[in-house]
């Protein structure tokens, strides 16, 4: 099981939570920032991941609090692995993070720092972002920074959303790169449109392309590909919301 379980208790002093959850990376790669969210458009960002504590972290918990001063809010996380005492890995696992949000009318905005512990690196992911609804359109844009010893990468991605009476047209552009010898970079394109049947059954379908170079191997749904190759793909589907 690796989606997320959780038990919580709320009021108007906030959140608390425990389980496994999101950490405050989560929202990033949802379509409050990533038109896409999931599937074949997901952001680069997303598929490059260095550490498995990116998006859900087991043992957790976590302070979520309510808006103050006209829009701000935080999520605060601490985590914790399940190895055995005395041993040089005891502590792999372990670690914290926090997001500060701002949520006012038209604008959004993020900022967040997530560490793991590990004996061969502490993963370490600083991530922002930002999205405005102007009515004709919504625009985001996602800036990544992580780092896990000697290995660093970064990326990020820019999308629009674009309403049309039912239905709602997105693109996205997103890259992601490592500092290794070759600089190895991939670049991606996403195209999609969402077609809403009613308020909780929608048609959907996304056409995806990632171009590598400098000897990187990324491509759709998270798989690897031979370096400097490209990766395409094309989805359709029917969401039903129970």
């Amino acid at each position: 099981f690796n989606r997320r379980s959780i038990v919580g208790l709320g009021g108007r002093w906030g959140e608390i939570r425990l389980g496994r959850e999101h950490t405050p990376n989560y929202e990033f790669y949802t379509p409050k920032y990533d038109p896409f969210g999931l599937g074949t458009g997901v952001a680069l960002n997303y598929i490059g991941s260095i550490s498995p504590n990116q998006i859900r972290a087991s043992n957790d918990i976590a302070y979520i609090s309510p808006q103050f001063l006209s829009g701000f809010s935080v999520n605060v996380q601490h985590w914790r692995g399940e190895n055995l005492g005395g041993t040089a890995t005891s502590n792999d696992g372990n670690g914290g993070g926090a997001k500060l949000n701002y949520d006012n009318g038209p604008f959004s905005a993020a900022a967040a720092f997530l560490r793991t512990k590990y004996a061969a690196g502490d993963a370490t992911y600083r991530s922002i972002a930002g999205a405005y609804d102007f009515g004709l359109a919504r625009v985001s844009f996602i800036g990544t920074n992580n780092h896990q010893g000697t290995l660093k990468e970064s990326g990020w991605l820019v999308g629009v959303t674009v309403p049309v009476g039912a239905t709602q047209l997105k693109a996205t552009y997103s890259t992601l790169g490592v500092d290794r010898p070759g600089d190895p970079e991939g670049k991606k394109l996403a195209l999609g449109a969402v077609y809403n049947f009613s308020k909780r059954t929608a048609l959907y379908s996304t056409v995806a392309m990632i171009r590598n170079s400098g000897g990187a191997t990324y491509a759709l749904s998270g798989i690897t590909t031979a370096a400097n190759r490209s990766s395409s793909g094309i989805e359709f589907g029917l969401r039903h919301n129970f």
